[in-house]
C-alpha cells in the first residue's frame, strides 16, 4: 500500500532530550503517526505525536501533541511492515545550538 499525507509540526514542541544522534552523525526525532479512516471538522485525518518509551506507555504518560495533516493520495490498503531489530542509536546529549 502506498498513502501520502501532508502535515504541519510545531518543531518548537519538540524535546530536545529526545533528540538523537545516529551512527551517520545526523540528529533525529521519533514521532508517532497515526492515520484516521474519519476526516475531523477541520479536514484532517493524520496526527503527529512523539513515540513513547514502553516505561512510557506503562506509566500512561499522556503523549505529546506535534502536529496534524491530512491524506491526500492511497491505494486504499495499509499493511504492517516487517520489525527488524536494530542496534540502538548513539546516546548523546543535546544542546540549543542545533542548526536547524
Amino acid at each position: 500500500m502506498a498513502s501520502k499525507s501532508d502535515v504541519s509540526l510545531c518543531v518548537s514542541d519538540f524535546n530536545k532530550e529526545k533528540y538523537r544522534q545516529g551512527k551517520n552523525g545526523k540528529f533525529y526525532y521519533d514521532v508517532t503517526v497515526s492515520t484516521s479512516d474519519e476526516t475531523n471538522s477541520y479536514g484532517q485525518n493524520v496526527s503527529v505525536i512523539e513515540k513513547q518509551t514502553k516505561e512510557e506507555r506503562t506509566a500512561e504518560k499522556k503523549a505529546q501533541y506535534l502536529g496534524n495533516g491530512g491524506t491526500f493520495w492511497t491505494t486504499g490498503t495499509i499493511s504492517l511492515v516487517e520489525k527488524i531489530n536494530n542496534e540502538k542509536a548513539a546516546e548523546i546529549e543535546v544542546t540549543d545550538d542545533l542548526s536547524f
